[in-house]
């Protein structure tokens, strides 16, 4: 049983608190947002063979007891797939990656600054405000070299 960090240590299929599946067009299938904590059971191939990881993205692990109460209500063999998912609320979702075109993609972590989020648009117009004041001083620069 692990906590945030142990998915991406152990290089489990699910590595982030926020995530989405997509199918082989890029349809996504599923999305969980970071906003709030779930639980997973994850089982995997590692390098010394198969693993199953019980995890959980809240800060205690209150989530894990419900969640594994519902998971396995109707024993080992309600599982179907290899990861099994559920958030505070809401049904327990279950899907397998290795018998599907289902793929993991993170959802992309918003930097938490002003300048980090927008820094490609902040550098865009200073270097448009740059080449426009170039321009525009440019033949007052030419007149006096000529005089």
């Amino acid at each position: 049983m692990g906590g945030p960090g142990l998915p991406q240590a152990l290089g489990a299929p699910l590595r982030t608190p926020g995530f989405r599946l997509v199918d082989s067009r890029g349809t996504p299938w599923l999305v969980v947002q970071p906003e709030g904590p779930y639980a997973a059971l994850q089982a995997f191939s590692q390098k010394k063979g198969p693993l199953l990881l019980l995890s959980h993205t809240g800060t205690t692990g209150e989530i894990l007891a419900p969640f594994l109460e519902e998971a396995l209500k109707e024993g080992w063999f309600a599982l179907h797939g290899e990861i099994a998912l559920r958030g505070p609320s809401g049904p327990l979702v279950t899907f397998s990656l290795s018998k599907s075109a289902l793929r993991v993609q993170p959802l992309p972590e918003t930097p938490a600054s002003f300048l980090a989020r927008y820094r490609k648009e902040v550098y865009l117009v200073l270097t448009a405000l740059a080449l426009l004041s170039l321009v525009a001083l440019y033949p007052k620069v030419v007149r006096r070299g000529k005089a």
